[in-house]
């Protein structure tokens, strides 16, 4: 698989909380496709996920915040902003514009959301 048109990766997720798995898994997209950068996107409301309880917006932005705060990773608070339910296409259109990409870019989905 080649991986030099990878300038960005997307991690969506719900982070409900972020923990120790959210953040080895992004040091290894970046030792593994070297990305110029990662974005994290927490997810306002999963489309996936409604009806699962989640820590609120707020507190789970401050936790991604806290958990990132000594390394280059962007916390894009886009879904957040939006209000309402997310959707990825949504998120890429937005990242893709707002970063003027070059490049189409990585996308990192959650195992519990690859069967569907």
């Amino acid at each position: 698989m080649s991986t030099k048109n990878i300038d960005t990766v997307i991690m969506g997720g719900t982070f409900n909380p972020v923990h120790i798995g959210h953040l080895h898994l992004s040091e290894e997209i970046r030792k593994m496709f070297q990305p110029e950068r990662i974005i994290i996107v927490p997810s306002n409301i999963s489309a996936h996920k409604k009806d699962m309880d989640v820590l609120s917006a707020v507190h789970r932005l401050e936790m991604l915040k806290l958990a990132t705060e000594k390394t280059d990773i962007i916390v894009e608070e886009c879904e957040l902003e939006r209000l309402g339910v997310s959707y990825t296409i949504d998120t890429v259109k937005y990242i893709r514009d707002k970063y003027k990409l070059k490049t189409k870019p990585g996308l990192v989905i959650g195992d519990d959301l690859a069967e569907g």
